[in-house]
């Protein structure tokens, strides 16, 4: 296996030499290396005796390592896991490509997450209280923004 040098390990002659791509693909390679590490360090979830037939409710993948095989019951309840994770997975990409598709270039998109994320943060403190008018969130979203 090829071993990538990190960019702290490369002489200045050496980082010169290369092309923007191959610093893009050296920043990605060193970003998943720390990502790996980073779930390495995580606890393992702890399997009941004869394994998982489903995703529990309490495991996520923040806070645990990724599950096993050897953590499910049957090759099946893995495979439904699985299934299931790339499903997920599907429905994700599918909405990032309508929105991409309704918005077209990057700043706009940028644009519409932003106000998508304000839209749900209204809807939140909105669901909080009965009969809130829109200065008053307004007003409050602002003092959250400024603290």
């Amino acid at each position: 296996m090829r071993r990538f040098k990190k960019m702290a390990e490369m002489s200045a002659v050496e980082l010169e030499s290369m092309t923007e791509a191959e610093v893009k693909a050296m920043k990605r390679r060193e970003a998943s290396r720390k990502s790996i590490e980073k779930r390495k360090n995580l606890p393992k979830y702890s399997i009941p005796s004869g394994g998982l037939t489903t995703l529990p409710a309490d495991y996520t993948s923040s806070k645990f390592q990724p599950l096993e095989k050897e953590d499910f019951a049957s090759e099946a309840d893995y495979l439904d896991y699985k299934a299931d994770k790339m499903e997920r997975a599907v429905k994700r990409m599918r909405e990032e490509a309508r929105v991409a598709r309704s918005f077209g270039n990057v700043k706009d998109i940028k644009k519409m997450k932003k106000i998508s994320k304000l839209l749900a943060e209204f809807a939140e403190l909105k669901d909080t209280e009965d009969g809130v008018s829109m200065k008053s969130l307004m007003k409050e979203w602002l003092d959250k923004q400024g603290a």
